[in-house]
C-alpha cells in the first residue's frame, strides 16, 4: 500500500509508484492499494496488447470528424507489436497445423485455471474486429523456438511433427544468421538468447531485438508494407 501521508501531501504518487501500480498481477504479486481511491492491477489483465485503448482514440477521432465534418481521408493502419512465443510459432508453423493424436488431458482445476489466466482472450478478440473494419499489419517478434512449445499450444502432438520440426529448424537458422550478421550482437559470448519480458531486459536482448528489426527478413518486409502504407498517396 502507498504511504497515506505522502500521497495527502502531494496529490500524487511518485514516477517509481506510478509504475509499481501498474505492473501488478494476481497471483504473481499483490493489486497495489492507493488509499482512498482503490486497488489497481497491471493494464494486461484486462487487455495485454492495448487494441482496446487503440481502437477507443481510432473512434474518437471519427467522431470528431463526423460532428465537425471535416475532411478525413486517411485510412487507419493497425501496426501490431507482438513478442508472444505462442504467436511467432503459428506464424511459423501456421501451414502445418492439422488436428492432434495423443491429445493431452486436461484436469478440470487445471483448465479453470488456465481459463482465468489466458491473457489473450480480449486480444484476440479486438484483433478480429479491427481486420474487418480497418487495415492491419502484425509484426511478430522472431525468437528461438522448439517443438515441446508447439505441443504445449496444441495440448497433443501433430499428426505431422517431422515437417513441424523442419520449420522450427530453420526458423533457428534464420535467426542464428541474422546475430551472427549483425555487427553490434556478441554472437560468441551470448549465443542464441531468449527475448525477455521488457521488465526483464538485459543488454543481450536489447541488441537481439535490434538485429531482428534490422536484418530479419520477414521484420524488414513488414516495415516496408508500412512504409509503403505511410508514404502511398
Amino acid at each position: 500500500m502507498l504511504n497515506e501521508e505522502e500521497c495527502n501531501e502531494y496529490q500524487t504518487i511518485t514516477y517509481f509508484g506510478a509504475v509499481s501500480t501498474s505492473n501488478r498481477f494476481p497471483i504473481f504479486s499483490p493489486s497495489a492499494e492507493v488509499p482512498g481511491i482503490g486497488h489497481f492491477l497491471d493494464g494486461g489483465y484486462f487487455d495485454n496488447s492495448g487494441l482496446t485503448s487503440l481502437l477507443g482514440f481510432q473512434k474518437y477521432l471519427e467522431s470528431i470528424q463526423r460532428v465537425n465534418q471535416l475532411p478525413f481521408n486517411n485510412e487507419a493502419v493497425f501496426v501490431i507489436i507482438d513478442n508472444s512465443t505462442e504467436r511467432y510459432l503459428a506464424e511459423v508453423i501456421e501451414n502445418k497445423l492439422n488436428a492432434c493424436k495423443d491429445v493431452t488431458a486436461t484436469g478440470e482445476l487445471s483448465a479453470v485455471l488456465q481459463t482465468l489466466t489466458y491473457i489473450d482472450k480480449i486480444p484476440k478478440y479486438m484483433e478480429g474486429y479491427i481486420r474487418n473494419e480497418y487495415k492491419m499489419i502484425r509484426i511478430n517478434l522472431p525468437q528461438p523456438l522448439n517443438y515441446d512449445e508447439v505441443v504445449s499450444m496444441l495440448k497433443g502432438h501433430p499428426y505431422n511433427p517431422t515437417s513441424i520440426m523442419e520449420l522450427i529448424e530453420d526458423s533457428n537458422r534464420r535467426i542464428d544468421s541474422v546475430l551472427i550478421a549483425d555487427g553490434d550482437y556478441e554472437y560468441d559470448l551470448w549465443g542464441r538468447v531468449n527475448p525477455p519480458l521488457a521488465r526483464l531486459i538485459s543488454e543481450p536482448g536489447v541488441y537481439y531485438m535490434k538485429a531482428m528489426v534490422k536484418h530479419h527478413p520477414d521484420v524488414k518486409n513488414k516495415i516496408k508494407l508500412i512504409k509503403k502504407m505511410l508514404y502511398s498517396e
